[in-house]
């Protein structure tokens, strides 16, 4: 009779248990069950401020993660999070600027969606309206480039460039060597020309794409101050001189 009533006591123990650990696993997986996520659409325009709303309905009071590659390279540290909350109705709309695919899903306590995909491209009127917005800031650069030219001379420069690293700088000058490589050009310009027609006073002009510019020609350069630019000359001595990135190369004559 012992015999039995152990046996039952173990048998009684083991259904308990399995009881158990079937609600607790039901439980857990309950709390990582799907939820759902419904997009209004999956292609979008920006309008006009170059801007789109991406929007749809989920679960109430669900937090929506969306992802997007701002430089589109796929490089994990170029990515960016968006965070937006859902109403207690289940809304949710979060206002993007990128032209690039947005991967989305949604969250609320250990459940989460499934994960969607919206593609967002400018519309005529935004690529007008950016087309607009560059050529506005690139006067405005060449504006500053020119009056910069004339508050910070070859001297100061020559002295320090470093000091100006960023700045927009403008120089009209004589082609003195051209060298191009692996799609980089490299110009030595002399920028200052003298009352007698000579010209002196040399920079380096970085510029990466090619030119039709070649020795002796005029040149006009906008762009930005490199810095000192460190290289050897023919004979192999080292040499310091001020730096220009380029950003445009007009040949004069």
């Amino acid at each position: 009779m012992k015999k039995v009533l152990v046996l039952g006591l173990i048998l009684t123990f083991s259904l308990f248990t399995t009881a158990c650990g079937n609600n607790e696993a039901s439980s857990h997986n309950a709390d990582k069950k799907k939820i759902s996520i419904e997009l209004d659409n999956t292609k979008l325009e920006t309008n006009a401020s170059m801007t789109a709303i991406i929007s749809g309905t989920t679960e109430p009071n669900a937090t929506v993660i969306i992802k997007y590659d701002e430089l589109g390279m796929g490089h994990k540290d170029d990515f960016k999070t968006l965070k937006t909350k859902a109403s207690s109705s289940g809304r949710f709309a979060q206002t993007v600027d990128w032209q690039t695919d947005y991967t989305l899903y949604a969250k609320k306590g250990n459940s989460k969606s499934e994960e969607k995909t919206v593609t967002v491209t400018h519309s005529e009127e935004a690529k007008k309206a950016i087309e607009e917005k560059n050529e506005n800031e690139e006067k405005e650069k060449q504006t500053t480039a020119k009056k910069n030219a004339n508050s910070i001379s070859f001297q100061m420069l020559n002295k320090n460039a470093d000091k100006y690293v960023g700045e927009p700088y403008y120089i009209k000058g004589k082609v003195i060597q051209a060298i191009e490589d692996g799609g980089t050009t490299l110009l030595r310009v002399d920028m200052t020309q003298n009352e007698y027609g000579n010209w002196d006073n040399t920079v380096a002009i970085i510029y990466n794409g090619t030119t039709d510019a070649v020795e002796d020609n005029i040149i006009e350069v906008y762009g930005t101050i490199y810095g000192n630019y460190d290289y050897k000359s023919t004979i192999g001595a080292d040499l310091t001189i001020p730096g220009i990135d380029a950003d445009n190369i007009n040949v004069v004559k």
